[in-house]
């Protein structure tokens, strides 16, 4: 199988870290690194096949850590679904990777992929569900056609959306790639630097450089495995400790500008089964302790989540006497999972 890789890069990990300091908007003619929509794509699959992790820590907090998790069997495809959202994660029938999400401009999306008969890349379509009631699923969605390959990467890409419409340019060499925008009329409309670093063998992004936004440097780490572990940048902070595989045991996120819920500090546990019962944490609306109640199917992959919230209460035991620290339940919103196995 040929797969759209430039030396080994794998980029995935950055993916709302980076695209977030672009200045590009969605739905506008704003540009992005296509870069990291390419990795985003082959990340996903080891090179013997096997599913990676999914998870990456700049994803929205109320996205279940392992949303596209599964413990036993093959799947073909992952539905999630959630209070205002519904995420897909898809494999054509010889195991090629036909959609997945994927944060653009500091939102989830879908993104669908094309391939030829050289099991190459021939087209991407980047659409915009609706997310949590905030976002309208009518913004009109980006499309990238791949007219020519080098050394199995994409050398020239067309990007439209609406009626704008782009050329990108690839070059670079072991240590740097360099990706270079234009307009239909061949002016410059901007560029992006990746520096790459070796972790097992493979390349991955140790800074992002943007050549319009001046200034918009992120750069990011990684355990011994390669998981991302912290990202640091325009778009904030993003720290992730892991517990044991790419289970996440504390998670810290500071997206730039938030201070609601959307930011905080989050600690995991896990069973046995490799499920996680509780999650407690602080966030901007203050400390929370949520639970979780668990269906699984004949294979112990769940497929539904449901969520208790321990609600921090102050309450008065007897006169004169003020007991705080009280936890009361609430019932939360629960979590679907359509899982889709290969014969």
């Amino acid at each position: 199988m040929r797969r759209c890789s430039l030396l080994l890069v794998t980029l995935f990990s950055i993916s709302l870290l980076n695209a977030q300091g672009t200045g590009g908007n969605s739905g506008t003619g704003g540009i992005f690194p296509i870069a990291l929509v390419l990795d985003g794509a082959d990340y996903i699959i080891s090179k013997d096949g096997a599913l990676r992790s999914v998870w990456r820590p700049d994803w929205p907090s109320q996205l279940p850590v392992d949303a596209f998790k599964v413990f036993s069997g093959e799947v073909s495809r992952v539905i999630v679904e959630g209070e205002g959202f519904s995420l897909n994660l898809g494999f054509g029938p010889e195991g090629l990777l036909e959609e997945f999400p994927f944060m653009f401009n500091g939102r989830m999306t879908q993104i669908g992929i094309v391939y030829d008969e050289f099991s190459e890349k021939k087209e991407i379509l980047i659409t915009f569900p609706t997310w949590d009631g905030y976002y309208s699923s009518d913004e009109d969605p980006w499309r990238l056609e791949f007219l020519e390959y080098r050394n199995a990467f994409p050398y020239l890409v067309r990007a439209s959306c609406q009626d704008a419409w782009y050329f990108i340019y690839f070059s670079g060499t072991t240590d740097e790639i360099l990706e270079t925008w234009y307009d239909v009329t061949g002016n410059f409309v901007g560029a992006y630097a990746f520096s790459l670093i070796e972790i097992n063998r493979e390349k991955r992004i140790s800074a992002m450089r943007d050549y319009i936004n001046t200034g918009s440097n992120t750069e990011f780490f990684y355990d011994s495995r390669g998981l991302l572990t912290d990202a640091a940048g325009p778009a904030g902070l993003y720290k992730v400790l892991y517990y044991r595989d790419d289970f996440p045991r504390y998670w810290e996120r500071r997206p730039a500008g938030e201070e609601n819920g959307w930011a905080g500090e989050f600690a995991f546990q896990w069973d046995d089964a490799g499920l996680t019962p509780r999650a407690v944490g602080e966030s901007g609306d203050g400390r929370f302790d949520y639970r979780y109640e668990y269906t699984v199917d004949e294979r112990g992959n769940w497929i539904e989540r449901r969520v208790i919230e321990m609600v921090y209460q102050s309450g008065i035991l007897q006169p004169g006497i003020l007991q705080t620290g009280l936890l009361a339940p609430s019932p939360g919103l629960p979590y679907r999972r359509i899982l889709e196995y290969r014969q």
